[in-house]
């Protein structure tokens, strides 16, 4: 069992209160329980962020010289044990908010492609929607690459599904619980350590 000590968790929904940020917030709560973690929060609709604009300048000085509130992002993850990642599906793919932030992570790549991203990182990744998991799945497919190609290990996963809105995941019981569940494998004294749990659910009304 690796010990963590820095979670960083990234909401990149606009939805302040959507199943996105529930989610995240539950296994949040399942990280901290009695353990020694240090929770980190980013709300991405929150801060003033940019795309990637291609400068280059991350190849010379070894990280993103942009100046905005995402290198302050960057450098979290940079220092991170653990990760949760979030998005929501918009037109099939992950929202403007999430794509921003992965774009920047050009910047944990040096000038002959290597990662220069400290490696021993674990990640849940929580992609939500509001039709059938499929495109939802496709999307978290997509950040688990990406994610594995930055030498993250991905310990769990959450795709969910609201029925357009008929069952939000703050007032599903179970998929709130299963995301506290998952959250436990970030602390340190928690025995039931699983690095394979998923858990894919389209809710039923």
């Amino acid at each position: 069992m690796v010990n963590m000590s820095k979670v960083v968790a990234i909401v990149s929904s606009p939805r302040a209160k959507g199943s996105s940020a529930a989610l995240v917030n539950s296994v949040i709560d399942g990280a901290m329980g009695l353990s020694t973690n240090i929770i980190v929060l980013h709300s991405l609709h929150t801060m003033l962020i940019h795309g990637c604009n291609a400068c280059g300048l991350c190849k010379i000085k070894g990280e993103c010289t942009m100046e905005d509130e995402m290198t302050k992002v960057l450098a979290d993850i940079r220092d991170a044990d653990g990760l949760i990642i979030s998005t929501p599906v918009y037109f099939n793919g992950p929202c403007a908010q999430y794509k921003m932030f992965e774009d920047r992570l050009f910047s944990f790549m040096a000038a002959d492609g290597s990662v220069t991203l400290p490696p021993g990182k674990k990640a849940v990744i929580i992609v939500t929607c509001s039709g059938p998991t499929d495109g939802a799945e496709a999307v978290y497919n997509h950040i688990a690459d990406i994610m594995k190609f930055f030498g993250v290990e991905i310990i769990g996963k959450i795709v969910y599904s609201d029925e357009n809105g008929k069952n939000p995941a703050s007032g599903n019981d179970k998929i709130m619980s299963d995301a506290k569940e998952l959250g436990k494998l970030f602390r340190t004294n928690y025995r039931e350590y699983d690095p394979h749990y998923t858990m894919t659910r389209q809710s039923k009304s």
